[in-house]
């Protein structure tokens, strides 16, 4: 279990490196149109809305990685086993 949430924590943080990548290309493409006052509008709101849930998605990174220490330190202090292991 332990193996899975590094891991998890890993896929996490390059699936939020790449959708970021593909976001600020697309947005460098978009900016070139000329969608009139109201398209120009819209786009400014979906690629502002869209940022703010990047960032929100690293907090989740963050507690991701916190609830798998947690894990590891209850875990290593309740265990039967010798070594706690």
């Amino acid at each position: 279990m332990r193996v899975g949430t590094v891991i998890s924590l890993v896929i996490v943080a390059v699936v939020l490196v790449v959708g970021v990548i593909i976001i600020g290309n697309l947005q460098a493409t978009v900016d070139e149109l000329d969608l009139g006052t109201q398209g120009n509008a819209t786009r400014t709101t979906i690629f502002d809305t869209t940022y703010s849930a990047f960032n929100i998605s690293v907090i989740g990174l963050i507690v991701m990685g916190a609830v798998g220490i947690i894990g590891v330190v209850v875990g290593s202090l309740t265990s039967t086993r010798p070594g706690g292991f």
